[in-house]
């Protein structure tokens, strides 16, 4: 099983290296008040990608916060009765 998933991993690493390598060229990226970064295609990709994980992680945390105070609540309970 070991074996598969790291065949899994090094197959999803040669993708991305090779989406990387194909978006290399640089673009422009603009920003407020008439600001602009020159970055490559592939790391525009890269913090678009990561800055949505992160807004869906930031999303997940309240719900994560209260589930995680109900089950100490149960837990109480439990050893309550």
């Amino acid at each position: 099983m070991r074996s598969v998933l790291l065949i899994l991993k090094l197959v999803f690493f040669l993708l991305v290296l090779g989406l990387a390598v194909q978006n290399s060229a640089t673009v422009e990226v603009h920003h407020f008040f008439g600001r602009a970064w020159s970055l490559p295609l592939a790391l525009v990709i890269f913090l678009a990608f990561t800055a949505g994980l992160l807004v869906g992680m930031l999303a997940c945390v309240s719900r994560l916060i209260r589930s995680h105070r109900e089950i100490i609540d149960l837990r109480k309970q439990q050893k309550v009765e």
